[in-house]
């Protein structure tokens, strides 16, 4: 990738993720929710594209990286872990310096380095990162800064125009525009894909940068791009976390505790299809499709089955 200081960087470390004959290369965009520190934003009008991007500009940041490959790893024969670089993107999500980005685009980091929209270079600490969830939390040591808007994702619809503000390639504040693809994608990115997909022109870089919709609001962090063989560049897949599961997930890595608990079951998206093959009468809810064992789920005897959204705050009530 191409980084703040020009240098080359080989093709073999660019994040990707490998399913079946295609490659989804992780080079999204991420976005940044803080309880407390963002608004809702409820205008009715639409901005036009260059106001919405001049008024969130200031609020995404551009991220250079170096870390460890393998760390850990060290033996006679490999040697010392190779060092590796990379480029990203975040969103600041608090006025006293707080951003969220990707996980992976802070994996293994030794030197972390925000850019902010006024070209300042500032040194950032990695707070937190999510166990389960592409997102980690950084900290700059700045004030008065501008976080961007909560959108409610639950509000996006197929066909609506969204921006990607981005850092593709080292191209800081890069712009693409396009619309929403698809809802309730599940990509085996993670163990919780709930995912929207857009056209939005994204590339290696974009990582861990904001989706806006057309009031200037954030519905999206973007995270991963599916390209064909060995190719790295946008074909118009790609994938954001939503904001409102973004914010629910940022706001643990922001609580008092470290511990991220885990319920133990992997489920599925309960189409019709699958509610007949489940000999289930009713798609208002999900297909379990394995449970971990000595895991909450196990404990409470879920089976390995469709289940409702009635039966499963039964069996685990908040």
């Amino acid at each position: 990738m191409l980084i703040r200081k020009p240098m080359s960087i080989p093709a073999s470390l660019s994040l990707r993720l490998v399913t079946r004959s295609l490659i989804a290369v992780a080079g999204c965009c991420c976005f940044v929710l803080f309880p407390g520190t963002l608004s809702y934003a409820h205008e009715p009008t639409p901005l036009p594209i260059s106001e919405l991007v001049r008024s969130v500009r200031p609020s995404v940041v551009s991220i250079y990286m170096r870390g460890l490959l393998n760390p850990g790893q060290f033996t006679a024969v490999s040697g010392p872990s190779k060092v590796y670089e990379q480029v990203g993107t975040g969103s600041i999500v608090s006025a006293d310096g707080y951003i969220v980005t990707n996980k992976h685009v802070v994996n293994n980091a030794y030197h972390v380095e925000v850019t902010l929209y006024d070209g300042t270079h500032v040194r950032a600490a990695v707070v937190a990162v999510a166990r389960n969830f592409d997102l980690a939390v950084l900290k700059i040591d700045k004030t008065g800064l501008s976080p961007v808007k909560m959108g409610d994702s639950d509000q996006v619809k197929v066909g609506e125009t969204v921006v990607a503000i981005g850092n593709p390639l080292g191209l800081k504040q890069t712009v693409s525009v396009g619309v929403v693809s698809a809802l309730h994608r599940v990509m085996g990115f993670s163990e919780f894909d709930d995912l929207i997909q857009t056209d939005v022109a994204i590339n290696p870089g974009n990582s861990g940068g904001p989706l806006f919709n057309v009031r200037g609001e954030v519905v999206g962090v973007n995270q991963a791009i599916y390209t064909i063989g060995e190719a790295k560049g946008s074909i118009g897949l790609g994938f954001a976390i939503t904001s409102n599961e973004a914010h629910t997930v940022v706001e643990l890595l922001r609580s008092t505790t470290t511990d991220q608990g885990i319920l133990g079951v992997f489920v599925q998206t309960l189409t019709p299809d699958l509610a007949t093959a489940s000999s289930s009468s009713s798609v208002a809810g999900v297909l379990v499709t394995d449970v971990s064992p000595d895991s909450a789920a196990a404990n409470a005897g879920l089976p390995l089955t469709s289940i409702s959204c009635a039966e499963m705050r039964r069996r685990f009530p908040a």
